[in-house]
């Protein structure tokens, strides 16, 4: 993903552990792509992460 040039990039998940371990272990690697936890994120405003340069944790 981080090679496809685009305006938004969206990397959707169903399962909460992939979720987790994907913010934590690949935070690195998703530079520039929102994280979004399926189906979660329509109540859930925190099941959707916004990965972009240097974050703190």
């Amino acid at each position: 993903m981080q090679t496809v040039q685009a305006d938004f990039k969206y990397f959707f998940v169903i399962e909460e552990k992939t979720f987790e371990i994907l913010k934590e272990k690949y935070r690195h690697l998703l530079q520039g792509i929102t994280l979004v936890l399926l189906p979660d994120a329509l109540d859930y405003v925190n099941a959707i992460v916004q990965i972009n340069g240097q974050e703190e944790n």
